[in-house]
């Protein structure tokens, strides 16, 4: 049996690795074959090369040769820089990458942060933010994650880091169309306890579940998202088009019925089974 699963996983690594050798005409002939794919879950040891492609992060790094060095050398906003510093000790604490404040994780995601604030200055850094860097970092160099990074920002989750947050608002309704078309049930008893979206939502979403699922599960997560999560079309035509955020949800269903998104509600704010604070307003922190 073992060797089975031996010959499917290199029979699986073989065809990734054909596919991302010629990445475009595959994409252009083969998409569906991709999808299939990435929703039985990309094997670990492509997987560093996949979600480059899949994001289209390769071709922005490509495309802005040099960039990411030139980002790096600038000072970046005392401001944000300190807050950065406090923040990067808290991202997968007890992971070997990120034990030593020194050590090539804290380092290197002290540098793919401080990088964005350069880069979006006029939205410069969300705390959530730091655990999407964290995982790219297990995967990728930090040119690599820096870029990955800026695309999931401005083209998978546009608007969602802003001060405001109005686009996650927005997808928490979403959420409940999505929620109550694929397990009423489940919406039905969150009703029933008068937990509404924003009460769970903003860790999911915003951390694209980096903190609060089991971490092969976020892998998972991750290649069905970056594979078919870009919002193509209007947010307004979301609930009709955006299928990566309904294959998300389909595979989290047994998660949500089961419990184990667990918040404590303290009067108008709420903290989550890992420690995050959610105000009322719509602001994120810890």
């Amino acid at each position: 049996f073992i060797r089975l699963q031996v010959l499917l996983i290199r029979h699986r690594e073989a065809k990734w690795l054909d596919m991302t050798a010629h990445w475009e005409k595959t994409m252009a002939r083969r998409y569906r074959k991709v999808k299939l794919l990435c929703r039985k879950g990309i094997p670990s040891s492509v997987r560093a090369r996949c979600w480059p492609l899949l994001c289209g992060g390769q071709v922005k790094m490509e495309e802005n040769r040099g960039k990411y060095q030139e980002l790096h050398e600038v000072p970046g906003d005392p401001q944000w820089v300190e807050t950065i510093t406090k923040d990067i000790h808290r991202q997968f604490p007890f992971h070997e990458m990120f034990l030593s404040p020194e050590g090539p994780g804290q380092q290197g995601l002290l540098q793919v942060l401080k990088a964005y604030t350069v880069y979006r200055p006029q939205e410069g850094y969300c705390q959530a933010q730091g655990p999407l860097g964290a995982l790219l970092l297990m995967h990728m160099p930090p040119e690599q994650a820096f870029w990955c990074l800026v695309q999931i920002c401005e083209h998978y989750l546009p608007s969602y880091y802003s001060p405001k947050m109005e686009a996650l608002l927005l997808d928490s309704e979403v959420f409940v169309a999505l929620l109550r078309r694929v397990c009423p049930k489940a919406l039905k008893h969150l009703q029933k306890h008068g937990v509404g979206p924003l009460l769970y939502m903003p860790e999911w979403f915003l951390c694209l579940f980096a903190r609060t699922l089991p971490f092969p599960t976020v892998l998972r997560v991750w290649d069905v998202f970056l594979s078919e999560g870009e919002w193509q079309q209007e947010r307004e035509q979301n609930l009709k088009t955006n299928t990566g955020l309904h294959a998300v949800l389909v595979q989290l269903v047994p998660f949500i019925s089961a419990g184990l998104f667990s918040t404590v509600l303290q009067g108008n704010s709420y903290v989550t089974g890992t420690g995050w604070l959610v105000q009322s307003g719509g602001g994120l922190k810890e």
